[in-house]
């Protein structure tokens, strides 16, 4: 269900909702179908958002408090029709709050799954799924896209000189100056140890080599408080302008791969561009 749009998701909650408060409503009054309403409420927890399941919880509640209020008969005492109301508004207001804690579990466990501990930027795995949609995208509208691969050069020294707190600082400043220096569409991942990744949507060749260059100029700043050390950043980037032919995302770290080690080979301190086939 995660893969309909959002609107399907909230039109399938409504839809198990009103089905339910209609046979809630035509079933005789002993039958309670209260435990029903679990179903929409858990498709909104787990498909949509707050705001609608702040609505199916209001309308459950509301509901079930109109079908517990047939349930009374007439001449009752007021603190059975207290404890009848009760009832259901406790159900509700005990599911909602689980509901909720669940909800801001499953968040921050989803986060932390997609993001990197110790910059903050997201990690490989969200990288790799951000670059696989891109690819299909590109694809299907013909929309350009750049993808680059940064690692410091020489950075072991730091550590090994400095110490890892100091290369874990380094590390965070790096992070912080490449999500400040990109565009805001741009994706910065940590890909682990000293090598970051870059997916720019819709930049092509000239508008990708632009973004990396003021990249590189940056980070020169940024590591100068270590030049002490060499350390520097190779820059690998894949910009594809013709989006016809569809490229594996295996191709295209591959191509990244091979550009960013032929600056580390060379000149280091650079950025190389090429095409997903290679050429520069």
């Amino acid at each position: 269900m995660s893969e309909l749009p959002w609107a399907a998701r909230v039109v399938i909650a409504l839809g198990v909702f009103a089905l339910i408060a209609w046979v809630d409503f035509i079933t005789p009054g002993y039958v309670s179908l209260t435990g029903f309403y679990l179903l929409p409420i858990v498709i909104a927890a787990r498909y949509t958002d707050e705001g609608t399941l702040g609505l199916l919880l209001g309308l459950s509640t509301t509901v079930s408090l109109y079908m517990a209020e047939l349930l009374i008969p007439p001449g009752a005492p007021s603190w059975a029709t207290a404890m009848s109301y009760c009832s259901v508004l406790l159900f509700f207001g005990g599911l909602g709050f689980l509901v909720w804690r669940v909800r801001r579990a499953y968040a921050r466990l989803e986060k932390a799954s997609r993001t990197d501990p110790l910059t903050g930027l997201a990690n490989r795995r969200a990288f790799i799924d951000t670059l696989e949609l891109e690819l299909a995208r590109a694809t299907r509208g013909g929309q350009p896209y750049a993808v680059a691969l940064v690692d410091l050069d020489n950075f072991k020294r730091v550590n090994d000189r400095c110490g890892h707190h100091i290369g874990d600082a380094l590390l965070c400043a790096v992070a912080q100056c490449m999500s400040e220096t990109v565009r805001r569409v741009d994706l910065v991942a940590r890909l682990g140890g000293d090598e970051f990744a870059i997916v720019l949507p819709g930049a092509g060749r000239d508008e990708a080599g632009v973004v990396l260059a003021r990249l590189l100029a940056q980070l020169r700043a940024v590591l100068a408080a270590h030049a002490d050390c060499g350390v520097s950043a190779s820059i690998g980037v894949v910009a594809a302008d013709d989006t016809a032919r569809s490229w594996r995302v295996e191709d295209i770290l591959r191509t990244a791969d091979a550009a960013m080690y032929a600056v580390k080979h060379g000149s280091k301190n650079s950025v190389r561009v090429v095409d997903p086939a290679g050429a520069a």
